[in-house]
């Protein structure tokens, strides 16, 4: 099977890859809103949204979330932090499972959506840009990594047991990669026509700018 990095669109059939763009990017914004509010009795509604559609997903996603398991200690560890700092176990108990929601409806996004139909679909607007440029940034951030992390093999890199000093040494590189990524991506936005004065200022027949 292809490579598949976290957060990649996978291609399929089902009725979430076949929805409007915009409508799955506002419906993730309203129920990230919903994972926030919601007491912890009431949690298991938005995780019955969730489930079935992470079931019917192609095989390559449920790749993606066996291989989030590194988050899911982290959101293990948080919950158990907020436990031990309120005292009650269901502040512990909501805290990890709004972050594992908001991640699972982030990667069924992700996964169904191409960002250049996301930009197509929504209004051509200075904030739209910049909106999918953010939206972008979290899979190269992914690819970045996978891509080190197969360098750092190919050489015969092994980090060992030493956690602070594998991020030692890769957390240089990266923040360096991401930067060079992100110019090449600024680059190709301006080479396709994006202006961020174009909303601002428009040209008379003089060939002066006025606002």
């Amino acid at each position: 099977m292809k490579e598949v990095c976290l957060f990649e669109f996978i291609h399929s059939k089902s009725i979430l890859y076949r929805l409007n763009p915009a409508i799955k990017l506002v419906f993730l914004f309203i129920f990230c809103i919903a994972l926030a509010l919601l007491p912890f009795g009431f949690l298991w509604i938005p995780f019955a949204v969730l489930i079935p559609l992470l079931l019917s997903s192609p095989s390559a996603v449920k790749f993606q979330l066996v291989a989030l398991w590194k988050i899911y200690i982290f959101f293990l560890v948080t919950g158990l932090i907020r436990y031990l700092t309120s005292g009650f176990f269901s502040e512990g108990a909501a805290l990890a499972m709004r972050m594992l929601g908001m991640t699972y409806s982030g990667l069924l996004f992700y996964t169904s959506t191409r960002l250049s139909n996301l930009r197509r679909n929504l209004p051509k607007t200075r904030l739209t840009e910049l909106s999918v440029m953010a939206i972008a940034v979290l899979p190269i951030i992914f690819r970045t990594i996978s891509e080190q992390s197969e360098a750092g093999y190919s050489r015969c890199f092994r980090p060992g047991k030493n956690p602070f000093r594998t991020i030692k040494i890769s957390s240089v590189p990266l923040i360096i990669t991401m930067f060079l990524k992100t110019d090449e991506m600024a680059d190709s936005w301006y080479s396709r026509g994006y202006n961020p004065g174009m909303e601002k200022n428009t040209v008379n027949d003089e060939g002066k700018t006025s606002n």
